[in-house]
């Protein structure tokens, strides 16, 4: 019999969490910075830095204690940020630039289906690996949000999202 080891399987609910905290940061403009206790794999760090990808790996305890102290992202301000002025806040209510949830749950629902990530549905060989896995699949769904959005700008796309909707 074998042993059985849940944190050495990816987390399809951790790869939208990820994916989510990132556009996000997209949306507001802000660097912020992810601790997360998970169970059976520990603490969990991400610094998510608006218009970038998901970062491929995460940063081990005493390094996290140390960039969490020298970061310019603390009390979730960037410098960046404070370099600007009156930079407009946005929230996931502004009309101006919602985070579409219906999308993103569509980008993860077709990513994460077996079909196009069949090691999702699998143990990895190390929790590391499963982590790796994760953030991955995270920058994928956050790579395909981007590009969905970016493409809903261009004027034939309008037109013809227009055209479908009668």
């Amino acid at each position: 019999m074998t042993n059985f080891e849940p944190n050495r399987f990816p987390s399809r609910m951790f790869v939208r969490f990820i994916a989510r905290k990132q556009l996000i940061a997209d949306a507001t403009g802000l660097t912020t910075i992810l601790k997360a206790q998970r169970r059976g794999k520990g603490l969990f760090y991400q610094q998510f830095v608006p218009d970038r990808a998901v970062p491929a790996a995460m940063v081990s305890d005493d390094l996290a204690n140390q960039s969490l102290a020298a970061s310019p992202a603390l009390n979730g301000r960037s410098q960046a940020a404070d370099n600007r002025e009156s930079v407009p806040q946005l929230t996931q209510s502004d009309p101006a630039e919602p985070l579409d949830e219906a999308l993103l749950a569509e980008i993860c629902q077709t990513t994460l289906a077996p079909q196009h990530w069949p090691a999702f549905y699998q143990a990895c060989a190390t929790a590391v690996a499963a982590t790796e896995l994760e953030l991955e699949a995270a920058a994928d769904i956050v790579t395909t949000y981007r590009r969905l959005k970016a493409n809903q700008s261009i004027a034939i796309v309008q037109q013809l999202n227009q055209w479908l909707a009668l």
